[in-house]
């Protein structure tokens, strides 16, 4: 590494060097402090050497350039194996402090963006002392380098090219970031020719830029605006950016920037006075319009430029098509010229008739061709560069949508939409779908409400009704009535502190100000000050009976003080008594306190921690007095010092948060205290928040996040929320019951739902700047952001489920069309159809067992219970004949137009199969019965239900095929399939029947790849087959089409072409469950990947609404479609409405109603502001529908010859089980209640599963063991146990799995050890060695459609019967036992037990 060398400066560059980098001759002057001379002194590495090329992560390869911030390496980042540009900072580890902090400020203004046409930022860090951040290599060179070797433009292309990086800029300005440092060298052009902009190292927040003047000349001389130039006293903004355009257009067009002198200082005395020259003075082959367009640009006069980016894109976008721009009158003659290249056909016979009386046919004919033809060029010059400028726009509306900020996306989808529907481009109709989602996603702003001052805190009533806003000053507040908009009262509210902030008294009838503290980050409880709510007045201790007043602490319901005054006898020090509010009537002993207060409620209890101590002395204890006689009822000594403290709402526990991390619940009965480990440990605690309900508890960290806390349980619910942490954050509210958490952060108000340990951002408040202020109420989902002298209300919407539970197994099947706007409410042994709304829409229907499947196919309902079928009528819930009884429960269940199909579990020769029958559904009727060589093969039904197809590809059993049978006997409709000659593409991946076409996709990847058939059905002749790269993961047939989704986030049409249609639906790649569904006309689908679903067209590929997202550890299993809304079902039995939404207003309306929902500095109340306000109350959506909590299910008891085995369960079937390697989904797997399988009764209720071992190479001394399963004495001649084997790696030599024990009256005992191959598999295992293959496998359940998806071939989770033959069947039972066996990875998982008693024949 090269030293450093110092370079003599100019006085004004030299001071400028001592500030940037802490060094160089201090000089005094008032020169501007200028960037833009700054020499750079930048780390030079040498790149031969291994030890200066390893750079972390980072591997550098070779320099590609210098800036004024820093020098940039291409490098390769090892853990991602990726290209990347890294930028250091120039003058390594001296950079001084404001240097530092300007490099990561750049760095951070970069990566708030993600757009197409502006370089991204990948990590912002620092390595050996050395300040970097990764970004996208953009491999092509500089604007300025093109420049250098071309020369300028032609000002159509310049046009086109300045338009793009308008539009990017106008995306970064819309995210409040302005770049300042605009110029050729810092628009890059990569392969494809786009313009990428980067360099944001002058990068200034928006608000700050328009909050106040700047005094620091930055910049680059040329390209510099005026005021930039100026410095003192100057105000930059959005126009400063527009400025830097027009100075690249200048020199696109010209050869030369605007300005450019014999120095910089004679150059910035050019931009600030000289005279500029036009563009078409320089160079006459630039067009009139385009030369007005940048001197608008360039005007001085900040407030005579375009007034934003997007102004000088659409300005642009004119020019190109041939439209009048906004910066220039035409003349009668160019008028005339364009309206004849827009209307050639009129303006042709015009020409015609006035040259033919000039010069004759032949000459008008000529001209009228010549005419004819420069107008279709300049069509399809504008077409294109309206199709380009629509892309752009549509990346900018993705990325913005991606951030979860739908209304900043609304202004660009406007402007496409407006656009194409002048030119009557189809997209538009597109576009009028997907500006509605969005509208109907964005959050709804309900009013506006005049503070007239800056805001310092929100709060928000928790029953919705007022708001009160405090003032920055922290002494003046107002509340606010939300029905009328009415501003109550308004006063100062600082009778004794200055309250840093306001909460609602626990009784609701006061407002406490919490003052500061210097030694408690969390002040919550230090009440200085009391409000009335309803009036606004101060409650203050008369100043004639408290003379001497100097300290005030109000309870938690505000109805008692702890009134401090100053006392001669004690030595002047504070001496604090209890009083009662109302009257100051002197309720306890006087007390001397030094440190923090807190008084609960009713003035009993008065918590007392002495102050912060500072680091190596011994931590302050807490301690609990009675308030009246100050006896100490607990002292809590903590192992570090306390950094923040909170009373719960319920006032019985108190959390205290330590230096280190660390978090303590106390209860305040007994003082006994509870730690919580934390992910945190090693970060200090800052706040606290509990939700109103006093369940959940919020902390925030030093400078690491939130975390949530359960406090029954003392779990932990989030581990961290997935927000930048710093000082700034705020928990805001925190509701249990719909699992939100509302967060402020820098610049940024966020809403989290959190699922399963996962978060999900669900809205981005709008409108947040540097000193904007939020509140929130979660429950309600109102949001309240106060900006300037503004506070805009906002209803927030939030997608929850349906109220109507989905059957378990139903998920498993292919969707049915929607038949209306109802869905089949299922709960135990009773369904319902309801309406969307969750209102009845039909009769309640019980059934004698627990419900597998129900399918509502419109004016019926079929619903298998146990191993009986039932079709019932829509409308009177009455059977429509006697039920269908099979022989076992259905493991797939259809049911489409006139047909049903039903399978179950079989044993064919002692191999697992599937027996499938068909019925007509109009009288029950059985057509036809066939058993397939599969426990799972995939069924589906054709269109026209005429055929049954089913597919195969069993790794158990080895079977591979697809068969076409007919419907009404199920035998074959087609004889041999042509395949391919290799072995290998013989397996069948799918299989689907349309119009007579079979599809088939088969294959197993790798060399042998995967294809996909089209063959005639009647005659097996193949139509066409195309080769796969990747496998299909769900498909469907529409008409003589077949769609499909696969693993690259595709969708493929598939017809008669030569290659199919390739839609990308965006949703983000997850392993699980995918699918979708067609609408009926074949122009609209809906895909789910994972736990996201969307609405596309597929005509152009766009999307039609936002994304439907649930928590990341849940997953969509299944989508139906009606006629403007999807109805989607989760792997928890919740369904879901995702509607879609169409806008036929005016154009105008839809951009007025925009204007007011962009969030901007401009105050969003018109003249008349009180119609407005009034007209949106009146659209008010009103409170997020709460998810309804099912009521549990209603059992019969338990008697023989079933065994409860409830009273030693210790694994419900309603959650999963954490305990297994891989949790297998029990309550996604199989109903709770009476299942009929291979013949035998079951009463499935919940698990039993004993310990296992979790260490594969690990033999511990004695396995666990579950005993005493009472069975009361009874008598059998065996016991049929019905069980799991969720392991995944077992001992190949011993398979020893479990035992099963029978513990008789008389003492004696009898025990049947099971083993893995025999008796059952484990559930990744094809085969165990040599083992007889002779498991009777019962059920598989939902959880292996996920283990289909991912490993196709591989077995799934499964149930098994097991017969233990009873050796003394005489004899009484006591009770059974279960135990695992010495074996890793034993994990015997009980589900029933059935007696077989005397006189019963074998269980087939």
């Amino acid at each position: 590494m090269s030293t450093a060398t110092r370079i003599m400066l100019p006085d004004a560059v030299s001071r400028l060097a001592g500030l940037a980098f802490g060094s160089g001759p201090s000089v005094e002057t008032n020169t501007p402090k200028h960037l833009a001379f700054l020499p750079l002194e930048a780390l030079e590495l040498d790149l031969s050497d291994p030890e200066q090329r390893d750079f972390g992560d980072y591997e550098l390869v070779e320099l590609l350039g210098q800036g004024g911030m820093g020098v940039v390496y291409r490098a390769r980042q090892r853990s991602l194996d990726r290209e990347v540009a890294v930028k250091l900072l120039s003058a390594g580890p001296w950079a001084s402090a404001d240097f530092i902090a300007r490099f990561q400020r750049e760095a951070q203004s970069a990566a708030r963006l993600t757009h197409p046409n502006i370089v991204s930022i990948y990590e912002i860090g620092q390595h050996a002392e050395l300040n970097f951040f990764s970004m996208q290599l953009v491999k092509g060179k500089s604007l300025a380098a093109c420049l250098d070797r071309e020369g300028k433009l032609a000002p159509t292309e310049a046009a086109r090219l300045l338009r793009t990086i308008s539009e990017a800029l106008d995306y970064a300005h819309r995210l409040g970031i302005l770049h300042l440092d605009l110029k050729p060298a810092n628009v890059l052009i990569d392969e494809r020719g786009e313009p990428m902009v980067a360099d944001f190292g002058l990068a200034k927040r928006l608000d700050e830029a328009l909050a106040g003047d700047t005094d620091e000349v930055s910049g680059t001389p040329c390209y510099m605006a005026p005021e930039q130039a100026l410095a003192k006293g100057q105000r930059i903004g959005v126009a400063t950016d527009v400025y830097g355009l027009g100075a690249i257009l200048y020199e696109l067009i010209t050869g030369r920037p605007p300005y450019l002198g014999s120095s910089p200082r004679h150059t910035l005395e050019m931009v600030v006075s000289g005279e500029l020259e036009a563009p078409h003075v320089l160079n006459t082959q630039v067009p009139l319009d385009l030369s007005a367009i940048v001197m608008k640009c360039l005007h001085k006069d900040a407030a005579q430029r375009y007034l934003t980016a997007r102004g000088l894109a659409e300005d642009l976008g004119r020019f190109l098509e041939g439209r009048q721009v906004s910066v220039r009158a035409q003349s009668t003659l160019e008028r005339t010229s364009r309206w004849a290249r827009r209307e050639p056909k009129l303006a042709g016979a015009v020409l015609i008739a006035a040259t033919s009386l000039l010069a004759g046919l032949g000459a008008s004919t000529w001209q009228w061709r010549r005419a004819e033809a420069e107008n279709i060029r300049a069509e399809q010059a504008a077409s294109a560069a309206r199709q380009a400028l629509w892309k752009v726009r549509d990346r900018d509306v993705d990325a913005l949508v991606a951030a979860q900020r739908p209304l900043d996306a609304l202004a660009p989808l406007l402007d496409n939409l407006a656009e194409q529907e002048a030119v009557a481009e189809p997209l538009a109709r597109t576009n009028r779908y997907t500006f509605a989602g969005l509208a109907a996603a964005a959050p709804a702003l309900i009013d506006v409400l005049p503070t007239g001052t800056n805001t310092g805190q929100v709060v928000i009533d928790p029953e919705g009704r007022w708001v009160v806003t405090l003032a920055d000053d922290h002494v003046n507040a107002q509340r606010f009535d939300l029905a009328s908009g009415h501003r109550v009262w308004a006063g100062r509210v600082d009778p004794f502190y200055a309250s840093t902030s306001l909460t609602v008294a626990a009784n609701g009838r006061y407002l406490l100000g919490e003052h500061s503290n210097w030694a408690m980050h969390n002040r919550r409880g230090q009440n200085g000050s009391l409000v009335d709510l309803g009036t606004g007045a101060k409650i203050m201790p008369p100043s004639a009976r408290f003379p001497k007043l100097v300290r005030l602490l109000f309870s938690a319901d505000g109805e008692f003080a702890m009134v401090g005054e100053t006392d001669d006898a004690a030595g002047g020090s504070v001496v604090a008594r209890l009083h009662r509010v109302s009257d100051w009537r002197v309720l306890g002993k006087p007390g001397i306190f030094n440190g923090n207060l807190q008084l609960s409620s009713g003035g009993q209890r008065l918590f007392v921690f002495e102050r912060l101590a500072t680091h190596g002395k011994t931590p302050q204890p807490m301690e609990m007095l009675d308030a009246v006689t100050l006896e100490r009822r607990w002292v809590v000594q903590p192992p570090e010092h306390i950094r923040a403290w909170r009373l719960s709402p319920t006032e019985t526990t108190m959390a205290i948060g330590l230096l280190n991390g660390r978090i303590g619940l106390i209860d305040v009965a007994s003082g006994a205290v509870r730690w919580i480990s934390s992910p945190y440990q090693s970060s200090a605690v800052n706040e606290f928040e509990f939700s109103r309900d006093g369940r959940w508890l919020a902390a925030v960290h030093d400078s690491l996040g939130v975390q949530v806390l359960d406090i029954d349980t003392g779990t932990i619910v989030m581990p961290s929320l997935p927000v930048v942490a710093n000082r700034e954050l705020q928990v805001l509210d925190i509701d249990p019951q719909t699992r939100r958490i509302g967060i402020q952060g820098r610049e940024q108000c966020l809403m989290f739902r959190i699922d399963d340990g996962a978060a999900t951002l669900l809205h981005s408040a709008p409108g947040v700047g540097a000193n904007s202020r939020c509140g929130m109420n979660a429950r309600l989902g109102l949001l309240v952001v106060a900006h300037n002298s503004e506070a805009a209300v906002w209803r927030l919407r939030t997608n929850l489920p349906l109220q109507a539970q989905a059957p378990v197994l139903e998920m498993l099947q292919s969707a049915p069309r929607v038949y209306a706007a109802r869905t089949l409410h299922v709960d135990a042994e009773q369904a319902q159809l309801q309406s969307l709304d969750g209102k009845p829409a039909g009769p309640l229907m019980r059934f004698p067992f627990a419900i597998g499947f129900a399918l509502d196919v419109g004016e019926r309902v079929v619903v298998s219970s146990a191993a009986m079928l039932h079709v019932r009528n829509s409308a009177d819930g009455k059977e429509a004949y006697a039920p269908i009884e099979l022989p076992a429960n259905p493991v797939a269940l259809l049911a489409q137009g006139d047909t049903i199909l039903a399978a179950w579990a079989v044993h064919d020769d002692g191999v697992p199969a599937v027996r499938i029958a068909t019925f007509d559904l109009a009288n029950g009727q059985r057509l036809g019965e066939r058993t397939l060589p599969s426990f799972r093969p995939s069924l589906a039904l054709s269109a026209d239900q005429r055929h049954v197809l089913a597919w195969y590809d069993d790794a158990m059993t080895g079977a591979s095929g697809l068969l076409v049978m007919k419907r009404e006997n199920l035998v074959d409709a087609v004889g041999s399939l042509p395949f391919s000659s290799q072995p290998e593409a013989k397996l069948i991946r799918y299989g689907a029947l349309s119009d007579g076409v079979l599809w088939r996709m088969r294959g197993i990847g790798g060399d042998a790849g995967y294809h996909l058939d089209a063959i005639e059905l009647e005659t097996g002749r193949s139509l066409q087959s195309w080769p796969l790269d990747v496998p299909f993961m769900a498909a469907t047939t529409n008409g003589k089409k077949l769609l499909a989704i696969n693993q690259s986030n595709e969708l493929l049409i598939f017809d008669n072409g030569a290659s199919p249609k390739v839609i990308k639906h965006g949703l983000p790649s997850r392993d699980g469950h995918h699918g979708f569904a067609v609408s009926a006309d074949g122009l609209r689908a809906v895909v789910f990947q994972g736990n996201a679903a969307q609405w596309l067209d597929l005509a152009s590929g766009r999307w039609l609404a936002p994304p439907l997202s649930v928590a990341q550890t849940r997953m969509f299993t299944r989508v139906a479609l009606g006629e403007d809304f999807a109805l989607l079902s989760d792997d928890r039995r919740r369904q879901w409405l995702y509607p879609l939404h169409r806008s036929d207003e005016p154009i105008d309306q839809l951009r007025e109603r925009t204007q007011a929902l962009l969030p901007g500095d401009a105050p969003r109340l018109p003249t008349d502001a009180e119609r407005v306000r009034q007209q949106l109350r009146a659209a008010d959506p009103g409170p997020p529908r709460a998810a309804v909590s099912m009521a549990p299910a209603k059992h019969t008891d338990i008697e023989p010859p079933f065994v409860d085995l409830r009273p030693k369960c210790n694994l419900p079937l309603d959650r999963t089980g954490e305990q297994l390697h891989l949790a297998i989904r029990l309550d996604r797997a199989i109903v709770v209640g009476r299942h009929r399988l291979l013949g035998q009764d079951y009463e499935v209720r919940c698990g039993v599963f004993p310990k296992f071992v979790p260490d594969r190479d690990a033999n511990v001394a004695d396995g666990s063991r579950i005993d005493g399963i009472a069975v009361h004495g009874q008598t059998a001649r065996a016991i049929d146990f019905l069980m799991v084997a969720p392991s995944i790696i077992v001992d190949r030599i011993d398979p020893q799995f479990a035992v099963l024990e029978i513990a008789y009256r008389n003492g004696e005992r009898a025990r049947k050890t099971l083993m893995l191959g025999p008796d059952l598999r484990p559930w990744l295992q094809p085969y165990y060695g040599n083992a007889p293959n002779t498991q009777r496998m019962a059920f598989i359940g939902l959880s292996a459609q996920y283990f289909e998806s991912v490993h196709p071939r591989a077995p799934k989770p499964a149930a098994y019967h097991i017969r233990y033959d009873n050796p003394h069947p005489d004899w009484p039972i006591d009770g059974l036992a279960i135990e695992s066996t010495r074996r890793p990875y034993s994990a015997p998982l009980l589900l029933a037990a059935t007696l077989v008693q005397g006189g019963e024949e074998d269980t087939p």
